[in-house]
């Protein structure tokens, strides 16, 4: 198999699995509910040579415009799929193509199936989920949640965040109040920003 053969594959079968949209050219499967996007980027290694190895893992991210334009400003929450141990999937032979197949296709199923039909049966009740119970397993975004759920359910959650900071980021954050704008996370959207910005420590 090409790469572009065994990856193309390994996306067919998911996203029929998933019922996600395919697209070729994006190397993602993609499914919209209301305000969110929900996408699965498959990614391959630089290494990747044909007969020899091919692998690829798997960037889940769920989008809302409302947040920007580019997906970076927009993500609301993100997690990574790579298998146990390894940082790749190895989809090389159609033996070890059809085993990832049925590997992931369970954990995504299980996962961002099971996701997507929360927001699809009660939007408020799966931001209430991902918050409770996913948070930190999918990056989940402060400012989302603030903007459903209520500013006042965050406050917890960005104490427990600010004081797990190592020493140094809080120096930065001490920086960043008298205007520094050297690091990138000064720069773009994410919870420390988000907690700081909103004076939610005091």
């Amino acid at each position: 198999m090409s790469i572009d053969d065994a990856l193309s594959s390994l996306m067919l079968s998911i996203g029929k699995e998933l019922d996600f949209e395919y697209y070729k050219s994006r190397r993602c499967l993609k499914k919209t509910i209301k305000d969110l996007t929900f996408v699965l980027d498959f990614y391959t290694c630089k290494w990747n040579k044909i007969g020899d190895k091919i692998e690829t893992n798997v960037g889940f991210h769920i989008y809302n415009k409302d947040y920007g334009k580019l997906p970076v400003e927009s993500v609301i929450a993100s997690k990574m799929y790579k298998p146990k141990d390894k940082e790749w999937y190895d989809i090389t032979s159609e033996e070890k193509l059809d085993e990832v197949i049925d590997e992931l296709s369970n954990v995504l199923k299980q996962e961002i199936g099971n996701l997507y039909l929360r927001f699809e049966n009660n939007y408020i009740d799966a931001i209430e989920y991902l918050f409770n119970e996913k948070f930190n397993e999918f990056n989940v975004y402060l400012d989302f949640i603030a903007d459903n759920l209520g500013k006042d359910r965050t406050l917890n959650k960005a104490k427990e965040i600010y004081f797990n900071l190592s020493d140094d980021m809080i120096a930065q954050i001490n920086e960043y109040k008298k205007g520094v704008r050297n690091k990138t996370w000064m720069l773009n959207r994410n919870n420390i920003k988000y907690i700081v910005d909103n004076n939610l420590i005091n």
